[in-house]
Formats: structure tokens, sequence, C-alpha cells
């Protein structure tokens, strides 16, 4: 039925609360879109009669000191308390603070939280997301870390590095491109033929290509770091030994995985 725990995907519109109604029977989907100091909440009853309010905190507020109005929120809420919140920086964190104290959390895509028009609208963007909970449309794009909450952040941080370190790349090429200097191959990056390379730019771009160099440097000095701790969590996962044994499957694609 609708007020059940966990058939969260399949709620629809309930009838009107009646007098003499126990509260906990009754769904109060609540929507969260965390901005940086303000976070504005939406809570919608299943009759679909809308409550917002605002929660403020000093910027410097940090841990439990800035999870404990949020915590104190949803517990004022009567009845089964379904939650949907934004994604973004702060959704991860969101999610492990009030997944103890309420019935069920959802991390939808931005999309979903968008009206007809791209004005930003916060506390709208809140009704919209807690609404869309009530009635069952939201997807969710957010699942639940346990276990593997290190090795997704070390994954994560990994593929950052990996994609800012080919930016690097890119940028080099590019400026010797500019020059008319053709760049195939990647000899361009190895240390034995940096000053063979620097010599073949004019002086007033060699400052330019030395910055880049020691930035595609540090780049590489911090993704070997990132992929050992990969590696060292992974060894603690029996499931990654059994995804990188298979054919053609190596370290790489388990670390997509």
């Amino acid at each position: 039925g609708p007020g059940r725990v966990g058939q969260r995907q399949h709620l629809q519109p309930c009838t009107p609360q009646r007098a003499g109604d126990s509260p906990r029977h009754h769904l109060r989907p609540e929507g969260f879109r965390p901005p940086v100091v303000k976070q504005h909440i939406a809570v919608v009853k299943q009759t679909g009669n809308a409550e917002t309010d605002i929660l403020s905190q000093d910027p410097g507020t940090v841990g439990d000191t800035a999870a404990a109005p949020m915590i104190d929120f949803v517990k004022s809420v009567a009845g089964q308390r379904h939650v949907c919140l934004e994604e973004g920086t702060q959704s991860s964190w969101i999610y492990e603070v009030l997944q103890p104290h309420v019935d069920s959390v959802i991390v939808a895509h931005k999309s979903e939280s968008k009206g007809p028009t791209r004005n930003k609208n916060d506390v709208g963007d809140a009704f919209r997301l807690a609404e869309a909970l009530r009635i069952g449309s939201v997807k969710p794009v957010y699942k639940a870390r346990g276990g593997f909450a290190r090795l997704r952040s070390v994954v994560d941080v990994y593929t950052k590095i990996s994609t800012d370190t080919t930016r690097v790349q890119n940028r080099l090429k590019a400026l010797y491109r500019s020059r008319g200097i053709k760049t195939s191959g990647k000899t361009i990056y190895t240390l034995k033929r940096r000053e063979e390379w620097l010599d073949k730019l004019p002086d007033n771009y060699r400052g330019s290509a030395e910055v880049l160099f020691e930035q595609y440097d540090a780049m590489v000095s911090s993704k070997k770091r990132a992929r050992k701790l990969v590696v060292q969590d992974l060894l603690q996962h029996p499931e990654s030994c059994i995804v990188g044994s298979c054919p053609g499957r190596g370290l790489s694609v388990v670390m997509r995985s």
C-alpha cells in the first residue's frame, strides 16, 4: 500500500486525512535542495498540502554541528518521513546524516527539481522534489555506499585526476600547434626530452610551456599516488579479484566498475 516503507517508487496520491486519523499512517515526503549555507525544505503531506522552511547555518559549522538542525527538523515531522534531495556536493553527506532518522532517502538528478523556466528558485525546486517523491516519479541516481565508501572515494579522485592530466596534455600540444610545431606521439611528455621540446618554442612562449610541464609533472605524481590508494583498497574487496580475473579485464576495468 502507499503507506508501506520501501514502496516509495509506487506511491500514488492518497485520500485526504480524516479527523482522528493517526499521523503515523501518513507519508511526509520532504525535498531538500542543499546550497552552501541555507537549506530550503519543502514538506508535502499525502494530500498535496505543502509547508516550507529554511534552515540557516553559520558557514563555519561542520560535522555534527552542521547536521544537528537537519536531524532536528526531520524528527519534528510527524508520521513516516521519506526524503528526496538534489544531487550535488553535499548530497552524499546529507544522505548519510539523515538515513538513520527517516524511513527512506532518495538522491535525485538536478533536472528533477527544475521547473518549466530556468530561473533559480530554491523554494520552488525543493517543493517540486517533494511533490515528485509524493507521486512516485523520482528516479534515484544514488546508492548507499556501505562498505565501498572509501573505495568509491579514492576511485572518484583517481578518475578526476586522470581527466585533469589529459587536459594538461591537450593544453601542451595546443600550445605547440599554435606555433606550427607538430606534436605527434608522446615524447613531448618525457623528462628526457623536455629541454629539446622547450627549445623548439620562441622565447615568448617558453615560460608558458614550462608552467604547463610543471603542472603535468605534478598531475602525474598525484595520479600515481591515487592509483596506489585504489589498488590498496581494492585488495580489501574479494569482488575485485573475481572481476579482474575475467579475460580481457584488468585493474583498469575494475576501477571503472
